[in-house]
């Protein structure tokens, strides 16, 4: 996966740099930060999308994200079996743990619900953006469609990439409630994750009325839905409250509600900001922060340590305060194998959070503040800024970079990749 990934962001990068894509031309770092941050589905950028990259460029960034977004093997397996294909053992056995599938002879359909899915969600996404937006603030139809399909995907694969310079700030954007309202459900339907999203569909499908094992939800999406939901509430509340006076003062009540909320959902995820950044209080900064850290949820589009991690050490804290011996929740018992995981991975992202601080703090002439915001965002793969990313340096730059990369593979697969693993000890 670290090496498809790689490779992906090569291509996309070379890509970029062919002298059809971009209007004036692009230097090498920048090609290489924005093909990074687009199959990243991150959404950080250092050059404008909208005036930089011809359509053809545009279009290069909007494949990269949907690779990204639905993952190399993920995508692959999808064609191979549109294509009358069949894996191997070894193949099914690598993504069955990405999807969270438990049967291994259901990888093909449920990679195939998948790809229905995210094709379906995306087209519906992209109607709906369509019908909401004004004809007028287009050249001509093309545009319109074309603005449509990508924010659609983009939404979806929780991207925050805009084909506008100023991102749904725009006055013709940010203040149309139906657009907020379909990017923000294509946000929540992509951060919900793959395996979520199949275990919905089999809820709701007509199979189930054969198999009553269809008709219940997993543990797994039953603990993403609702974290996912208290996360949610928690940030529109604090949203709404600390920037009441402040970046929402000029809005109806309702419309704050409806901009909170949407950037509740789009902090932990996506990237789009439909107010600036740069003029809120710190105390929402810090919530936003926690939000991004937090992230997404497993085998989703979106990245940080994931809603799951989160909720398993809240429950095992929770349980030894409690003094029980194990963590549980829905009357079952969490493994002590997800127990250890999800610590390792709250303790490696804050490990890796503060050393790249430490590094930009060196390099780069920003307020710490900015420079916690944005590195979070970039290690999250969020792509929220205060307005520094098009400013850092080279050096800057590349820190992102692998700040990006890392973050969507995950810091405790890397360190599962260049550990070597040792034999279990004949001791207890």
């Amino acid at each position: 996966m670290v090496i498809s990934f790689a490779i992906i962001i090569l291509f996309g990068t070379f890509l970029l740099l062919l002298p059809k894509s971009t209007t004036n031309g692009i230097s090498f770092i920048d090609a290489l930060f924005t093909s990074t941050s687009a199959v990243c589905v991150t959404g950080l950028i250092v050059v404008d999308t909208a005036n930089a990259f011809t359509t053809l460029g545009k279009t290069i960034i909007l494949f990269l994200i949907q690779i990204g977004g639905l993952g190399i093997m993920t995508l692959t397996t999808f064609i191979a079996f549109l294509m009358g294909s069949s894996g191997r053992l070894k193949e099914y056995s690598a993504i069955q743990t990405l999807l969270g599938e438990e049967n291994l002879g259901r990888i093909r359909n449920t990679i195939f619900i998948i790809g229905i899915s995210t094709f379906a969600i995306e087209a519906i996404g992209a109607f709906s953006i369509y019908e909401f937006i004004d004809a007028s603030f287009f050249r001509n139809e093309g545009e319109r469609i074309y603005f449509a399909l990508f924010h659609s995907i983009s939404a979806f694969c929780n991207a925050g990439f805009s084909i506008d310079s100023q991102g749904l700030l725009n006055p013709n954007l940010k203040f149309n409630s139906g657009l907020l309202l379909t990017v923000g459900s294509l946000i929540v339907l992509g951060g919900l994750g793959f395996p979520v999203i199949s275990n919905l569909g089999k809820k709701f499908s007509l199979a189930r009325f054969k198999d009553k094992r269809l008709r219940t939800l997993s543990i797994h999406s039953k603990l993403v839905l609702i974290t996912s939901g208290i996360l949610i509430l928690v940030g529109t509340f604090f949203f709404f409250i600390l920037e009441y006076e402040r970046t929402l003062q000029n809005f109806s009540i309702p419309y704050k509600f409806l901009v909170a909320l949407f950037h509740s959902i789009s902090a932990r995820t996506a990237g789009f900001n439909t107010v600036d950044m740069g003029s809120m209080a710190t105390s929402t900064m810090f919530i936003m922060v926690i939000l991004m850290w937090i992230g997404a949820s497993p085998g989703s589009t979106g990245g940080g340590i994931k809603t799951t991690t989160f909720a398993v050490s809240f429950i095992n804290i929770f349980s030894i305060a409690s003094g029980r011996e194990r963590a549980e929740m829905f009357k079952r018992q969490i493994s002590e194998i997800s127990v250890i995981k999800a610590f390792s991975t709250v303790i490696l992202s804050v490990s890796f959070i503060a050393f790249t601080i430490f590094i930009l703090l060196l390099t780069e002439p920003f307020k710490f503040e900015d420079l916690l915001f944005e590195v979070v965002s970039a290690v999250s793969t969020v792509g929220l800024t205060r307005g520094i990313t098009n400013l850092l340096s080279d050096p800057g730059k590349i820190v992102i970079i692998l700040s990006m990369f890392f973050g969507r593979i995950g810091l405790l697969s890397i360190f599962l990749i260049l550990i070597k693993r040792k034999p279990r000890g004949k001791y207890d």
